[in-house]
């Protein structure tokens, strides 16, 4: 018996009629219309005033003092600097903020979800309370706290690396030389030929192929070793220790009080809300998974980081990425503080030089970059952890 398959008719399109079209036309063109009556008034609003419109003005220099900043910035700076300065706050403060309430955050959604009762109790305390109070007073209290501590002499020791005091956190500092980046590059270029070469090396026949690229990987990482150690015996690499000599310290990393303050303010208000994102993610797996993970043997480390831990990030995620967005952009709240971020200064940029329109502008397009940035990324990692089904891709 003969069976032909039976050809697969496409899909036809769903029809649009004409007053659809019609409709979504007018809504199109309506906020083009309206976009465009905005600005014929601003403009108009500008020219009555004589104020000059363009971009002109990043090349000027800015003419006053930037508050407390990480990178370091001087009156004679362009306006353009000034920006990317203030950028680059905003990156470092809201990246190490990521960072910091992601591992806090990580640690309280698993405790929450632990045997141990006493844990558990102060991870819920923890996340309920400091998950319900605003950022803003989270930055003004610590703030303040931080104004109140002693100062250099009387600071806050913590095992003679790191110090706390009314001028801010000093932490230990790594200090390069050009010899430290070239090593840097080269270690760069060595790992990327190298992992091409195991991938490569999988991808041919089973046998010597992917021992030989293991060796090959070994070999590359132990050569990477002697000379990192060999650069560091040359003094390319050295560890700055913060020590106190007079009334002030000297060496290190300074992080001034408006960067501790910023920093510690994000981190546990981020921490709250990703503690409870992770303690939902790790409820929402399966218990019958759990079981069959045990019912195979697996120790309990071994069902909660092998099976529960991956499965419930595919729930985790999304809600992360919206986590970091948020942390991202309230990072502005330091201009309660004086802290020179891109918001503070596009503030004072205005201020000074009347150029509303066009550093609102800027501000704007640097903040949409990040976060669509982050977002992209956030999405793909999405893409990947999620269960591959037959039908899945093509």
């Amino acid at each position: 018996m003969k069976v032909t398959a039976k050809a697969q008719r496409p899909r036809r399109r769903k029809k649009i009629s004409y007053a659809s079209m019609l409709i979504q036309t007018v809504f199109v063109l309506g906020f083009i219309a309206l976009i465009a009556y905005f600005a014929h008034n601003a403009l108009s609003a500008i020219n009555a005033r004589g104020m000059t419109t363009g971009f002109g003005f990043l090349e000027r220099p800015r003419g006053w003092a930037l508050p407390p900043s990480i990178f370091e910035s001087v009156s004679q700076d362009s306006y353009l600097r000034t920006i990317i300065v203030g950028s680059l706050n905003t990156l470092m403060v809201g990246v190490v903020a990521i960072v910091l309430s992601t591992i806090l955050g990580f640690l309280l959604g698993i405790a929450q979800v632990g045997n141990n009762f006493l844990l558990r109790s102060l991870a819920h305390a923890f996340v309920q309370i400091f998950r319900n109070v605003p950022t803003v007073v989270y930055v003004v209290f610590i703030f303040s706290v931080v104004l109140t501590l002693p100062p250099p002499r009387g600071a806050i020791n913590a095992f003679d690396v790191a110090y706390l005091s009314n001028r801010g956190l000093l932490l230990p500092a790594v200090e390069t030389t050009a010899s430290f980046w070239v090593l840097a590059v080269a270690t760069i270029f060595s790992t990327g030929a190298a992992l091409s070469v195991v991938r490569k090396r999988k991808t041919t026949a089973a046998g010597t192929g992917l021992k030989h690229a293991i060796i090959f990987l070994t070999v590359t990482l132990l050569a990477l070793v002697g000379l990192s150690a060999a650069f560091a015996a040359s003094g390319s690499i050295r560890i700055s220790i913060p020590q106190l000599v007079g009334f002030n310290f000297t060496g290190g990393m300074t992080l001034s009080v408006e960067v501790t303050t910023l920093v510690l303010a994000l981190t546990i208000f981020g921490s709250a809300y990703i503690g409870e994102i992770v303690r939902g993610g790790l409820v929402s797996v399966s218990q019958g998974l759990t079981e069959a993970a045990g019912a195979l043997g697996l120790k309990p480390w071994q069902v909660f980081f092998y099976v529960r831990l991956p499965v419930a990030m595919r729930s985790i995620i999304p809600a992360l990425t919206n986590q970091y967005l948020y942390m991202m952009k309230a990072t502005s709240l330091g201009i309660v503080i004086g802290f020179a971020d891109l918001f503070s200064v596009a503030n004072l940029s205005i201020n000074y030089s009347g150029q509303t329109l066009e550093i609102l502008g800027l501000m704007m397009a640097i903040f949409v970059v990040i976060n669509f940035t982050m977002s992209r990324m956030s999405a793909e990692l999405n893409r990947r952890l999620q269960f591959k089904t037959s039908g899945a891709e093509r």
